[in-house]
């Protein structure tokens, strides 16, 4: 059974706004967790990963992503799993690795449509140097975020979830930028 967190932005339903040119949407991933100690070589051979994920890059593999986030790091994140079992499955099949579940520690937002250029406001990274499906840290304002970089139209950031609420605060301050 999928896990039913409460918003980290309050209230019930993933938050969603719009504006003129972005969307910013909560996203609720089923199961996040931190693996460390993972060769990128165990991973490629342990799940159905069509190349081996590289630095700064993100393989996916039947609903699930793995951000690289370090040497021998990756957040791997999965849509349609429990938390428990995914730990579970991760520490299976890397016993090398620890695993730690960050489930309830992170708050996802997803910025579509002009998401590179409502980046570029406020971190220092060149997103019109990066490749689609990259991962990196960086800060967005004051806030320390992991970015899935899917494509420049299309990026998840992923904060501490007590900083889920004044990130989206800081999100729709920018609209007034884009409108």
């Amino acid at each position: 059974m999928v896990d039913k967190r409460k918003s980290a932005l309050g209230g019930g339903a993933p938050r969603k706004f719009s504006c003129a040119g972005f969307t910013v949407t909560e996203l609720r991933p089923s199961a996040i967790a931190q693996l460390s100690g993972a060769p990128a070589e165990d991973l490629h051979g342990a799940f159905s990963i069509v190349a081996t994920p590289r630095a700064g890059g993100v393989a996916a593999a039947d609903g699930a992503r793995f951000l690289w986030n370090g040497p021998g790091m990756f957040l791997a994140v999965a849509e349609r799993a429990a938390p428990g079992a995914w730990c579970e499955q991760l520490s299976a099949a890397l016993p090398e690795a620890a695993v730690t579940d960050l489930s309830h520690a992170r708050c996802v937002l997803r910025l579509a449509g002009a998401a590179a250029d409502v980046l570029a406001t406020g971190c220092p990274v060149d997103c019109g140097e990066l490749e689609n499906d990259s991962s990196f840290a960086s800060h967005f304002g004051h806030f320390n975020v992991l970015v899935d970089f899917r494509r420049r139209e299309e990026m998840d950031l992923y904060a501490p979830r007590s900083f889920g609420e004044a990130l989206w605060g800081h999100l729709r301050c920018l609209r007034a930028e884009f409108s």
